[in-house]
Protein backbone atom coordinates (compact mmCIF):
# COMPACT_ATOMS: atom_id res chain seq x y z
CA UNK A 1 0.00 0.00 0.00
CA UNK A 2 0.76 3.79 -0.39
CA UNK A 3 2.09 5.54 2.31
CA UNK A 4 0.05 8.76 2.85
CA UNK A 5 2.41 10.86 1.16
CA UNK A 6 2.57 9.05 -1.54
CA UNK A 7 -0.89 8.94 -2.27
CA UNK A 8 -1.69 12.59 -1.74
CA UNK A 9 1.32 12.98 -4.01
CA UNK A 10 -0.34 11.39 -6.74
CA UNK A 11 -3.89 12.92 -5.91
CA UNK A 12 -2.42 16.27 -6.21
CA UNK A 13 -0.77 15.63 -9.65
CA UNK A 14 -4.09 14.72 -10.72
CA UNK A 15 -6.13 17.79 -9.55
CA UNK A 16 -3.24 19.92 -10.79
CA UNK A 17 -2.58 20.97 -7.26
CA UNK A 18 0.48 21.46 -4.87
CA UNK A 19 1.24 18.65 -2.41
CA UNK A 20 1.20 21.34 0.17
CA UNK A 21 -2.26 21.96 -0.65
CA UNK A 22 -3.67 18.43 -0.77
CA UNK A 23 -1.87 17.69 2.32
CA UNK A 24 -3.76 21.41 3.73
CA UNK A 25 -7.26 19.57 1.89
CA UNK A 26 -7.16 16.08 3.68
CA UNK A 27 -6.63 17.42 7.08
CA UNK A 28 -9.12 19.91 6.67
CA UNK A 29 -11.49 17.11 5.43
CA UNK A 30 -10.30 15.52 8.37
CA UNK A 31 -10.70 18.16 10.64
CA UNK A 32 -14.16 19.51 9.22
CA UNK A 33 -15.51 15.43 9.55
CA UNK A 34 -16.06 15.07 5.98
CA UNK A 35 -13.27 12.09 6.02
CA UNK A 36 -13.82 10.24 8.97
CA UNK A 37 -10.48 8.79 10.42
CA UNK A 38 -9.83 6.77 13.52
CA UNK A 39 -7.18 9.20 14.94
CA UNK A 40 -6.67 7.19 18.67
CA UNK A 41 -5.91 3.71 17.03
CA UNK A 42 -4.01 5.24 14.34
CA UNK A 43 -1.92 8.50 14.30
CA UNK A 44 -1.65 10.14 10.82
CA UNK A 45 2.37 10.00 9.78
CA UNK A 46 3.16 10.91 6.70
CA UNK A 47 5.30 7.66 5.91
CA UNK A 48 2.85 5.31 6.91
CA UNK A 49 0.41 3.13 5.04
CA UNK A 50 -2.66 5.73 4.39
CA UNK A 51 -5.55 4.91 6.86
CA UNK A 52 -8.55 3.62 6.69
CA UNK A 53 -11.26 6.41 6.72
CA UNK A 54 -14.56 6.76 5.42
CA UNK A 55 -16.10 9.63 3.60
CA UNK A 56 -19.34 11.14 5.16
CA UNK A 57 -22.02 12.62 2.75
CA UNK A 58 -23.36 15.71 4.01
CA UNK A 59 -26.26 16.61 1.15
CA UNK A 60 -27.87 19.73 3.22
CA UNK A 61 -23.67 20.85 2.88
CA UNK A 62 -23.92 20.21 -0.60
CA UNK A 63 -27.46 21.76 -1.31
CA UNK A 64 -26.03 24.51 0.23
CA UNK A 65 -23.35 25.12 -2.10
CA UNK A 66 -24.75 24.23 -5.31
CA UNK A 67 -27.34 27.04 -4.67
CA UNK A 68 -24.84 30.05 -4.26
CA UNK A 69 -23.58 28.74 -7.92
CA UNK A 70 -26.48 29.67 -9.35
Amino acid sequence: PWSTAESLRKISARLFISYQDSRALYHHLIWAKSIKVDLVGTPIQMTAPLPTFEIIENTAKILLAAEGLS
